[in-house]
């Protein structure tokens, strides 16, 4: 009965649950086989092989994505798409790492970006900014992102990384004095502020 009902989505969910719970590191075909209680070889009635699992998983992700592409305003554009995108990987903090090494190349990532490089052409950027414009800001949020949820390969938790808690922060007084501030602490204040200063910076490339 489990392999009649065993569909690409039900693989798709189990899969993002194993590497949830054990990391990217933690997926193998013969562990997501025993999770929906199949053999292994089931699973290539569905997928091709573990590459077709990772596209699967990445095109259900950045389907989920909630994206406002009929803003045709590219400040707003960017800033929605970027907010979007880091609140949906957030969902999956330990599928993240999926995503910042390798590439997306799905139905939903290439629409994605068909329509904000058109937004961006548009608005008098050149077809040779656009495209690093759209990979950088996307490297920006990878990166963000990652700083937020990453952990140590092979560690459950950061609770024994360095910490600037523990040192004598006296001998850096300048640093002490900024680090007082919950704001340098908030990743959202921080993620919008380093956005707002790509889009700026857009702004003056734009003007030029």
């Amino acid at each position: 009965m489990a392999k009649r009902n065993l569909t690409k989505q039900k693989i798709c969910d189990a899969a993002i649950n194993l590497i949830e719970l054990n990391g990217l590191e933690g997926l193998s075909m013969r562990k997501l086989g025993s999770k929906l209680d199949v053999e292994a070889a089931s699973l290539y009635n569905h997928i091709a092989n573990k590459s077709g699992l990772f596209d699967l998983i990445q095109e259900h992700l950045y389907s989920q994505i909630p994206t406002n592409f009929t803003n045709k305003n590219w400040k707003n554009h960017l800033l929605d798409l970027s907010i979007s995108t880091r609140q949906g990987l957030l969902q999956v903090p330990r599928v993240v790492l999926l995503f910042a090494t390798r590439p997306t190349i799905t139905k939903s990532s290439l629409k994605q970006a068909e329509i904000t490089l058109n937004i961006l052409i548009k608005a008098g950027f050149k077809q040779s900014e656009a495209l690093s414009i759209f990979r950088n800001l996307h490297v920006y949020i990878l990166g963000h992102v990652l700083a937020e949820v990453g952990q140590v390969p092979g560690e459950s938790d950061n609770s024994n990384e360095p910490s600037i808690n523990n040192i004598n922060i006296d001998e850096y007084p300048i640093l002490k004095k900024t680090f007082s501030y919950k704001s340098n602490i908030d990743f959202e204040k921080g993620f919008r502020l380093g956005l707002q200063c790509i889009i700026n910076g857009l702004e003056i490339l734009l003007r030029g």
